[in-house]
């Protein structure tokens, strides 16, 4: 019995196909050739198959490509031979040459005009699993450079590059800090970078110096000549890079929270040179003092008092 995978059913007048094919009628005579003016037709049903064209090549004219060829083959068939039509496909800078079994193929297999030992039919294999299945066979086109195209000219190389762009970024790390502004430099291969001598300041804490490892606690770079410290950094150009950058950190040491005095007052000291409590005195004065020999006051005519009068009788008569 046949299969779906079959194709449409063809009708001949022997078995095996080897009569005459029909189409969709028939005549009948009265001659003797058909007993009772009947007539015996023996079906055929047929393999379906399909070649299809590929350009080999994603810039072909797309109207010059052509659509896919179906056939039919009796059941049973090997392989069946297709005859090429005149396919002229276009390509910009390419010349077709015809087609081969293998993409990407130099040398054609198969070409309309058979020239140069090309076959002017395809072998379509008919052999599948399971017997009768549909068979779709490829057949790539094959390309040649048109050497009467201009070559495409080679790319200038680019002249060399002589100067570079420099960034020189203090990254205040999302803090609260007052930093020194970006600086912008243009140079050759290398460019050498002074460092601000701008000091950052953030609340609690006291700037050491600057590093280029984020998070770093070891100063690498100073804003000053302490320390024998480098003040200044040299940075190579990176090619790639429309702007080399490079990125200093601040490196910060916390401040205490209650610090102690340098030098603190002492809770209970001690007089080095007391007072003391009830002082005896040294030459105490009396409290009656003796007088000494006042001098007597010698009268004047100031302090004379006045004599009194004589008592009478007692004038010198």
């Amino acid at each position: 019995a046949a299969t779906p995978q079959y194709g449409a059913p063809g009708y001949y007048t022997a078995t095996n196909s080897t009569g005459s094919a029909l189409s969709s009628s028939i005549t009948l005579t009265s001659t003797g050739s058909y007993s009772g003016g009947s007539v015996i037709l023996w079906t055929q049903f047929r393999q379906h198959f399909t070649l299809v064209y590929d350009p080999g090549a994603d810039d072909v004219a797309v109207d010059t490509i052509p659509n896919p060829d179906e056939g039919y083959a009796s059941v049973g068939q090997s392989a069946v031979s297709w005859p090429l039509q005149d396919y002229q496909l276009t390509r910009p800078g390419f010349v077709f040459l015809g087609w081969a079994d293998t993409s990407g193929a130099t040398t054609p297999q198969y070409s309309f005009s058979g020239t140069d030992g090309t076959s002017q039919s395809v072998m379509i294999s008919l052999v599948t699993e399971p017997e009768g299945s549909d068979v779709t066979k490829t057949i790539y086109a094959v390309w040649q450079q048109n050497r009467s195209a201009p070559a495409a000219a080679p790319a200038k190389s680019a002249a060399p590059k002589t100067e570079y762009s420099y960034r020189l970024i203090y990254d205040n790390e999302g803090l609260l800090v007052t930093m020194p502004d970006d600086v912008l430099a243009t140079d050759g291969e290398t460019h050498v970078f002074t460092i601000s001598n701008e000091i950052p300041s953030r609340e609690g804490f006291a700037f050491l110096g600057w590093t280029s490892v984020k998070g770093g606690t070891a100063v690498q770079y100073t804003w000053d000549d302490q320390d024998d410290l480098p003040r200044e950094i040299t940075v190579n150009a990176d090619p790639e890079a429309e702007v080399t950058e490079l990125k200093l950190y601040a490196v910060w040491q916390k401040l205490s929270d209650d610090p102690e005095p340098a030098d603190p007052e002492p809770t209970n000291p001690e007089p080095t040179d007391p007072e003391p409590t009830n002082p005896e005195p040294t030459n105490p004065e009396p409290t009656n003092p003796e007088p000494t020999n006042p001098e007597p006051l010698q009268p004047t005519e100031e302090n004379d008092p006045e004599e009194p009068p004589a008592p009478p009788g007692d004038e010198n008569t």
